[in-house]
């Protein structure tokens, strides 16, 4: 058994130019008052256990979410859905920070998906995000780095 600590605290960037960020977008701030509160936000699918407030903080002291993976007990995969209804078109890159407790080895993928209609957009580590060895890790991820899995109906359109 593991756990993630993952901080959405996810930020969408829009770059004019790649040193500075213009424009940024809260996708997920983990600002939940409780446990139950995070709990109504994600729901936890196929077995997984529900998500929890992180009692660790990211790097710069944000709140974080903890998602425990008892990988032993579930028959498939551990995942978390949180509908949003949010227009990402105008973002170029997804950031998120990341931090594994426990046996890291026993994940084979990791992946992020935003849903779109009747498809998805999904990154993965075979694009660079992976889970880190140990410590925090802080993923940029290019938006165009995304592949399309079904039929999505646009950036501008996440649910």
């Amino acid at each position: 058994m593991f756990r993630i600590l993952v901080c959405f605290c996810m930020v969408a960037y829009l770059f004019i130019n790649p040193v500075q960020a213009q424009e940024t977008y809260d996708i997920e701030a983990c600002n939940y008052a409780d446990n139950q509160a995070a709990q109504i936000a994600w729901t936890a699918r196929g077995g997984s256990d529900p998500v929890t407030l992180s009692i660790e903080n990211i790097p710069d002291g944000s709140p974080a979410l903890s998602f425990l993976c008892d990988l032993p007990r579930l028959s498939e995969r551990a995942y978390w859905d949180r509908n949003i209804n949010m227009d990402l078109s105008r973002f170029d890159r997804i950031a998120f920070w990341i931090k594994v407790i426990g046996a890291q080895q026993a994940v084979r993928q990791c992946s992020l998906h935003f849903r779109s209609g009747s498809g998805w957009y999904t990154a993965n580590q075979n694009i660079g995000f992976g889970l880190p060895m140990q410590g925090w890790q802080h993923v940029i991820l290019n938006r165009a780095d995304f592949v399309a899995e079904g039929t999505p109906t646009s950036w501008s359109s996440i649910d």
